[in-house]
């Protein structure tokens, strides 16, 4: 099932429960509700898992970003302009949205604490892949949310 049909199954069960007037709307909401977030949690952790899948990630998609510029690939001042993640004063990640940039687990930019972490070291082509699956899974995680966010947007 996907995310639009469990929201307009979820839409419609709540139509139909507050068209009822007896003491079971309020039990009927609640059972609905849990219906729903157990689908939509299951849909979405399928997703997740997909999406953060590093092999997945690489396996018949085109390159979403590329890693360019001259230079031994070691960071040093790691910093955001223009759509591009610098690692130096020469080399540079491209296609990158200001969101998936900005992105943040607990109090920790993602993107930027992975570079950081590895700093005055030169990155190896393992982890160069592995930095453009990191951009691209943070992506798809706000493009899941972003649809989640409007699915729950029930006005």
């Amino acid at each position: 099932m996907s995310f639009q049909q469990i929201c307009s199954t979820y839409r419609q069960n709540i139509q139909q429960t507050r068209e009822q007037d007896d003491a079971t709307a309020e039990l009927s909401l609640h059972i609905h509700l849990k219906n729903f977030l157990e689908q939509t949690a299951e849909l979405l952790g399928d997703a997740i898992t997909i999406t953060h899948e590093p092999r997945q990630l690489e396996i018949g998609r085109p390159a979403q970003h590329r890693f360019e510029g001259e230079g031994e690939a070691v960071i040093s001042t790691v910093r955001y302009a223009d759509g591009h993640i610098w690692i130096n004063a020469d080399q540079h990640f491209t296609d990158v949205a200001p969101e998936v940039w900005e992105y943040e687990i607990g109090a920790y930019q993602v993107c930027k604490k992975w570079l950081q972490d590895r700093k005055n070291a030169p990155l190896s082509h393992a982890e160069v892949r592995q930095y453009c699956a990191i951009l691209v899974a943070i992506a798809e995680t706000l493009r899941i949310m972003t649809e989640i966010d409007a699915a729950l947007d029930f006005q």
